[in-house]
């Protein structure tokens, strides 16, 4: 009998693209609640999940708090959700749990060009405290019943579907289309690791059939500098565009992931290439844009 999954967040980017993938491409039941069909900041979420939580289960949380104008008051419904999350867990095993957690949780003002599993937690944002926070609180409630737990710290994901503004490719996208110019802090050459959506979903795959448990990064190993994503863009781009040169609001800082954990169970995994990923995306928000 397939296991039925679960996904905790499935209209956000990452849950929305991990619920279309399993659905359509594998024989698994899935089923997804966003914050519209389960109110994962209620107490009454938690018997609603322990009614949908049983041994032959994969929970997959991708949920987070909406974010809001108050910072404090989105950790605050972060760690409510994790912590109802963990209350359904203390309750019932379930086949296995993957927590998406966050690359924030090592910190993110600080230049690190060999982070592992093993680097020390040193989150200096709210939303990496509140993500490493979720780590501790489900693994101690998974391990109270016994449920093989993974958790994933991604890198900055990209791709169709992302409805984020943080500064990176899908930001420089929007603004190529709507305005022809893209802002850029300094000259643009900090690093950091890109994975692409549907790495995230395939390796996910992956990993809801293998028996794997403990923590990894998710990135594909390769850092790129932020001229170096505006270098694809001009190749990809049906539009010329200006790039806008504004001081630094923050410390230069550069980040290179140690994917060596993750690539020993999925060797040999075929990374969409940046310029690749970066032209697909181009060509969905292009079309999107033309569609409002």
């Amino acid at each position: 009998m397939q296991p039925k999954v679960v996904i905790l967040g499935s209209s956000g980017f990452l849950g929305k693209a991990l619920f279309q993938y399993l659905y359509g491409s594998t024989d698994l039941s899935v089923r997804g609640f966003n914050s519209s069909t389960l109110d994962l900041t209620s107490p009454d979420c938690v018997d609603i999940l322990c009614r949908e939580a049983t041994d032959g289960t994969i929970l997959i949380v991708t949920a987070r708090s909406r974010v809001g104008e108050d910072p404090h008051e989105s950790f605050s419904a972060d760690i409510l959700i994790a912590t109802n999350i963990a209350r359904c867990l203390s309750r019932r095993r379930v086949k296995k749990c993957i927590y998406f957690s966050s690359l924030s949780v090592y910190g993110d003002s600080s230049t690190s060009l060999a982070i592992t599993e093993d680097t020390p937690i040193a989150a200096n944002s709210l939303y990496g405290v509140a993500k490493f926070a979720g780590e501790c609180v489900l693994r101690q409630a998974a391990q109270r019943r016994g449920t093989p737990m993974i958790t994933l710290r991604p890198c900055m994901v990209y791709g169709p579907g992302d409805t984020s503004q943080a500064y990176g490719p899908t930001r420089f996208i929007k603004a190529i289309l709507e305005q022809g110019k893209v802002s850029v802090f300094g000259d643009g050459s900090e690093v950091r690791d890109y994975l692409f959506i549907r790495d995230l979903v395939r390796i996910t795959g992956r990993l809801i059939f293998g028996d794997y448990e403990g923590t990894y990064n998710l990135a594909t190993g390769h850092s790129h500098s932020f001229h170096e994503i505006l270098s694809c863009l001009e190749k990809v781009a049906t539009r010329s565009f200006r790039v806008i040169p504004e001081d630094r609001k923050m410390p230069k800082t550069d980040q290179r992931i140690d994917s060596r954990k993750l690539l020993a169970i999925i060797p040999g995994f075929p990374f969409v290439e940046l310029e690749e990923g970066l032209g697909e995306s181009y060509k969905y928000f292009s079309t999107l844009l033309q569609g409002a």
